[in-house]
């Protein structure tokens, strides 16, 4: 079970031998994943030691393009396009 923190749910990084806090938030996460790709974001989840955000490219709804963009929850280092 995630502990929560004022109402927000805080993610829990897994590896090593346990759980231990992520230290990046889901709203870091989402403004890093926007400088590697500029646009509109249509979901954020927390999962597996990371964040996945999509990100509709230009916020442009024609080309239908949405790149996914994995955040390390731990170091905020961008794991894979």
């Amino acid at each position: 079970e995630r502990p929560k923190d004022e109402g927000k749910v805080t993610p829990f990084y897994k590896g090593g031998s346990g759980g231990i806090k992520a230290t990046i938030s889901i709203e870091e996460a989402i403004a890093i994943a926007k400088k590697e790709v500029p646009g509109e974001v249509v979901e954020a989840e927390y999962e597996r030691g990371r964040y996945e955000i999509k990100i509709l490219k230009d916020g442009k709804i024609t080309d239908g393009r949405i790149t996914e963009i994995y955040v390390d929850a731990k170091d905020g280092s961008i794991k894979r396009k």
